[in-house]
């Protein structure tokens, strides 16, 4: 369901084995090294099913969705801190050069988070896909216009 490319070859997912897979129904965090070929489970095997998943550096987030709630890793997912969530998440960007700040869109819009997810402020109505290319241009992609508007 989740994932996110750490460099050439490299991936982070998340989500559900195969059937015939002798795993939880929650993958946790996996990790490829080879471009998708194989997948080796990194953390959180059964325990979290990451809809969403977001990394700069050492610093992972995801949105497990089945728990609602914000997880993040500054050790390539080894560890992790959970803060509950009020709301499911649609989807969600790092701020490319502050990485404990964090754009997040729900039902009820976009938000905005300065405290790696303690807090949020809700910035505008609406919501849908969210990219963060570089400092200061934060993008909302709403449905059904399909055009990004930039927010920041």
């Amino acid at each position: 369901m989740g994932f996110t490319v750490l460099g050439p070859n490299r991936f982070l997912g998340s989500g559900h084995p195969d059937a015939s897979a002798n795993l939880p129904p929650l993958l946790g965090l996996i990790e490829s090294k080879d471009g998708g070929r194989s997948w080796t489970p990194v953390a959180l095997l059964g325990q979290a099913d990451f809809h969403v998943l977001r990394a700069r550096g050492a610093r992972i987030v995801g949105y497990d969705a089945p728990h609602q709630r914000l997880m993040i890793s500054r050790d390539g997912g080894r560890r992790w801190r959970a803060k509950r969530l009020r709301a499911p998440l649609f989807d969600l960007a790092v701020d490319p050069h502050r990485p404990y700040v964090f754009a997040a869109t729900r039902p009820d819009g976009l938000l905005l988070s300065r405290d790696s997810g303690g807090t949020w402020t809700r910035v505008t109505k609406l919501t849908g896909l969210v990219a963060w290319p570089r400092p200061r241009l934060l993008y909302v992609d709403p449905p059904p216009v399909g055009r990004p508007h930039p927010l920041y």
